[in-house]
């Protein structure tokens, strides 16, 4: 044997690994920062694992190739679905901690978050209609991009309000923020 490649393939794995450890972490702190709340933000994180797994199965189902562009697509989509969830867990916060309440709450919600994840899909349907190589290399980016979106979607708006906690109406946020706001409106 020449090479032995699975040694550099392990090394990238693990060096993906790490690189994936350290945005959830990063992204855990942000929402702590934001969210004021270890509950919450753990939720959010949740969510986000939840949506990433259902995407890896849906490209596993769907036949799509593992590469670059698909891992790329996954990537984009964090943010949107870290979005959708916390969007969802501070419409919860102004929720009373009642299964009905929280329900009520996710569906008042669901119209916002569901069209702004639609007009980001939307953006991915010229991707669809590329010839060739270019499709070839472009279409597992779109799908695993709307992929993710739309598992961000069905977790944020079904796990969220059936695990999280209302808050019962008491503001979270930031006071002095939300003053100086007031101020400028």
């Amino acid at each position: 044997i020449a090479s032995d490649m699975s040694i550099d393939l392990a090394k990238s794995i693990n060096d993906l690994m790490l690189r994936g450890i350290i945005a959830f972490v990063s992204v855990l702190i942000v929402l702590l920062f934001t969210l004021r709340s270890i509950r919450g933000s753990l939720l959010v994180i949740a969510t986000a694992a939840i949506a990433i797994a259902g995407t890896a199965l849906s490209l596993y189902l769907l036949h799509v190739p593992a590469n670059m562009l698909t891992l790329a697509g996954l990537a984009m989509g964090i943010g949107i679905i870290v979005q959708n969830g916390l969007v969802v867990v501070e419409r919860m916060r102004r929720a009373a901690d009642t299964a009905a309440a929280r329900a009520a709450a996710g569906v008042k919600i669901s119209s916002a978050v569901f069209g702004s994840t639609l007009t980001t899909t939307v953006v991915l349907l010229p991707f669809l209609y590329l010839q060739g190589n270019a499709r070839a290399a472009f279409a597992p980016f779109a799908i695993a991009f709307a992929l993710a979106l739309f598992w961000s979607v069905g977790t944020a708006l079904i796990f969220v309000p059936a695990v999280g906690k209302g808050g019962n109406g008491v503001y979270h946020g930031w006071p002095r923020l939300a003053r100086l706001y007031n101020r400028m409106l």
